[in-house]
């Protein structure tokens, strides 16, 4: 079984609600396919939390499902909705309407053995992630590693194929995984 616990601060003047709801889906982007949660495959607490301001809490996953060799990925969504703590009899006179504010974010769950390969064609300017798990690809402009400028960065999932004149060019490149990095580039 794995464990993953995040804090969650309301950082905000007023008492608010907090859900949590979760799915299985096929993978991250666009084009997402989601299914419900099978067989207790992730529990997650709470549900359902009210915080005072300033208050924290922290919410947990559990993972129970399958610990094969594939990835897989879910999407939890966090919503925060203020209350109102007045009278009731103040409130009958006038409706009263509070925006929920909802973050969504990927929860994913490696291989039991990682496998961490790809393939890179520079004169076609094509990356491929070849491995059974996602890793971060960063592409800088130049090679100068005095540059502070923005890499562009991108997640490769397993069997993705990333292909951009950026790969081409003289430039500094790297996968990021595992808390490594790994230059791909033609800087050399």
């Amino acid at each position: 079984m794995q464990f993953f616990s995040k804090p969650y601060l309301n950082n905000t003047k007023k008492t608010n609600l907090y859900n949590f709801s979760a799915y299985q889906i096929d993978k991250p982007g666009s084009n997402e396919q989601g299914r419900s949660i099978q067989d207790g495959e992730i529990i997650f607490t709470p549900l359902k939390k009210i915080l005072l301001p300033r208050e924290q809490e922290f919410f947990k996953i559990f993972y129970r499902g399958p610990e094969d060799n594939r990835e897989r990925y879910y999407k939890i969504i966090i919503s925060e909705t203020p209350l109102d703590m007045r009278d009731e009899d103040e409130n009958r006179k006038q409706p009263l309407f509070y925006p929920t504010v909802s973050l969504e974010t990927y929860f994913v769950v490696r291989p039991k053995n990682p496998d961490f390969k790809y393939d890179i064609n520079q004169s076609e300017g094509v990356l491929k992630n070849t491995g059974n798990t996602y890793f971060r690809v960063l592409v800088h402009e130049n090679c100068d590693m005095d540059d502070d400028s923005q890499p562009y960065v991108l997640y490769l999932l397993p069997n993705q194929e990333f292909k951009d004149i950026r790969l081409k060019k003289k430039s500094r490149k790297y996968i990021v995984i595992f808390d490594k990095y790994y230059p791909i580039g033609n800087c050399g």
